[in-house]
């Protein structure tokens, strides 16, 4: 028996319907992975998806994204159009000011050394999701949304298998990957040791997560680069995709659909890395703390596994 429409959703195509239900409810998550309420008034909520377009904003997010969400609450919950001044103000500022710049790549080397230092001051929450992020293309809410159970690491084989409990892509159904390196996979499930069985990864905000991201670029003194948590994701697929050229692989594992658009996001990515230059005075300390993660490394692999 086929369902009859409904007057409150006349006018609008299916599809566009399943976008709003979507971007909303990822508005919904972040709130709940930023330790937020649900808003119990109309300028709350106002304040809140604010910074949720914000938020969009310096993760390199499209300014679609930004306008479906905005769009998708006044169309689902009509009551609340005319109470929505700020986010509205703040989305037409992104609108005027909108140019189509998407995050600086972060390279293996310096992931690693960010690595290294949160090894040295024992952040070993932050040090495993820098890894797991960078292998593995994670989207930020990704990331902070991972638990300890949620990778499984083999020796055997070398294996590292990721479960996203939702994504982006597939807010609705489980999906894995995986990634085979016997030296990281002995990292990793050394850091895994750390924590209790289904523990979450990140049990803080989202915000601590950024100022923590910017803390270690400014410690390496790498402001003018611009990055950003979502510089990671970008990242790791700009790595893969020039290390292996296989464009299927890394849409695989990024979870791209199309391959016009990941083939625009890759190559971008790369001739942004042609460009990027490393300050010379940070160069040493970016050696040294990747050579600490290094060590690190071969301390697992070999059973030593003592901090030190």
């Amino acid at each position: 028996m086929t369902q009859k429409r409904h007057l409150r959703t006349a006018g609008i195509s299916r599809r566009t319907l399943g976008i709003y239900r979507r971007e909303v409810s990822l508005f919904f998550r972040y709130l709940e992975i930023e330790g937020w309420h649900l808003p119990k008034s109309y300028s709350r909520l106002d304040r809140l998806l604010a910074e949720y377009i914000n938020h969009l904003f310096q993760e390199g997010e499209s300014l679609t994204k930004g306008g479906w969400v905005l769009s998708g609450l006044k169309r689902l919950y009509p009551r609340v159009r005319r109470e929505l001044a700020i986010s509205q103000q703040w989305y037409n500022n992104w609108c005027r000011e909108h140019t189509p710049r998407r995050a600086t790549p972060i390279t293996w080397p310096l992931i690693q050394a960010f690595a290294g230092v949160c090894l040295r001051l024992k952040w070993l929450r932050l040090t495993t999701l820098l890894l797991l992020s960078f292998v593995f293309f994670l989207r930020t809410g990704e990331t902070l949304a991972l638990r300890s159970g949620d990778v499984l690491c083999s020796l055997e084989d070398g294996s590292i298998i990721l479960r996203l409990a939702a994504s982006k892509t597939s807010p609705s159904a489980q999906q894995s990957l995986a990634h085979f390196d016997h030296r990281l996979a002995a990292l990793i499930r050394w850091l895994l040791s750390h924590f209790g069985p289904d523990e979450a990864l990140w049990p803080f905000s989202g915000s601590h997560f950024r100022q923590c991201f910017a803390s270690l670029s400014n410690f390496f003194s790498l402001e003018r680069l611009q990055l950003v948590p979502y510089s990671i994701r970008r990242g790791g697929a700009t790595y893969f995709y020039s290390k292996t050229d296989a464009l299927d692989t890394v849409m695989i594992r990024g979870r791209w659909k199309d391959q016009s658009t990941a083939r625009i996001y890759l190559d971008d990515a790369r001739a942004t890395l042609v460009k990027m230059a490393i300050p010379a005075s940070s160069k040493p300390l970016v050696t040294h703390f990747r050579r600490l993660l290094l060590l690190q490394v071969c301390r697992c692999a070999k059973g030593q596994v003592n901090l030190g």
